[in-house]
């Protein structure tokens, strides 16, 4: 069996993503090709600050959450809004660079299960907290970006995918006469951009033109804001009765009821979309949420 006939067989299979690099790293001395074997040690051995990452590993959208505090209530992972923080430095919360091995991304996957993870955090600088509002006496205890563990395996397919394609296109093209450099860097850069991970398009859709406004205290408003954007009846029921609750219990602001209704809301409407998608509508839920309250 050829180098190129092992790698095509381990990277279709269930072979560890390290193994198939490491038969990637065998192939790519025997091309001489530096740019397949520049990409195949940075897999293995991850990218350094400041090199340039493949898109499938680029800016991963992130969804910015806060533990935050009054005097009387803690509210746990609500979404933050980055409306106060300048646009240099939104870029930075939006999205998540992914610079680890492959190894260290597999290690993060495998143990998510038996630790019940679902999301991979990553923390925000204590200089940006200043550009996060919070009133009526609420202040953040922490602040985190997170993405979805599924994110990580998307990375992982990406580069598996990467490495099959190559694999396959070099085959066929030498089997048809052999290749110079230049095909075999111009057939590679074909394969990893076919590797990127696909976002929802969505996202960008999610605040249009048009759009109802919330006016502070106005319930009715408040529910026709969060339809467009695609909340669903029964859980518009379930918010009624937590703003309700909520007000029986406390004088002004979300309570617990409200909160607890938040944390999940982005999910129920953004689950089918994709991270970016997600991402976006946890953000105009929130915001709807604060006009309501008088805290925006």
């Amino acid at each position: 069996m050829s180098v190129i006939d092992d790698i095509v067989s381990s990277a279709s299979g269930s072979v560890p993503l390290a193994d198939v690099l490491r038969r990637c790293l065998a192939l790519a001395h025997e091309l001489g090709n530096d740019t397949f074997r520049s990409w195949v040690d940075r897999e293995l051995s991850g990218y350094p600050p400041g090199t340039e990452l493949p898109a499938y590993r680029s800016r991963i959208p992130a969804i910015v959450r806060a533990d935050v505090a009054n005097a009387y209530q803690r509210w746990p992972a609500i979404p933050v809004l980055l409306d106060g923080v300048p646009p240099q430095m939104r870029a930075s919360l939006e999205g998540v660079d992914l610079r680890d091995s492959v190894a260290a991304l597999e290690r993060i996957v495998r143990s998510a299960p038996a630790g019940g993870e679902t999301k991979l955090a990553f923390d925000v600088p204590r200089q940006l907290w200043q550009f996060f509002g919070f009133t009526h006496g609420v202040r953040p205890i922490a602040i985190w970006r997170d993405i979805g563990v599924h994110e990580v395996a998307a990375v992982l397919d990406a580069v598996r995918n990467t490495a099959l394609t190559f694999a396959l296109d070099l085959g066929k093209q030498q089997r048809a006469g052999g290749l110079a450099q230049e095909q075999m860097t111009n057939i590679f850069n074909v394969a990893v951009s076919g590797g990127v991970v696909a976002v929802a398009g969505s996202a960008g859709q999610i605040l249009q033109v048009g759009e109802v406004n919330v006016r502070e205290g106005d319930l009715d408003s408040l529910l026709a804001r969060l339809r467009q954007i695609g909340v669903a009846d029964a859980d518009l029921d379930e918010l009624t009765t937590a703003i309700a609750g909520d007000a029986a219990t406390q004088a002004e602001g979300p309570g617990s009821g409200v909160w607890s209704w938040l944390k999940r809301a982005g999910g129920k409407v953004g689950s089918a979309a994709g991270t970016a998608a997600t991402a976006a509508l946890e953000q105009a839920i929130t915001a709807a949420m604060l006009h309501f309250y008088g805290m925006k």
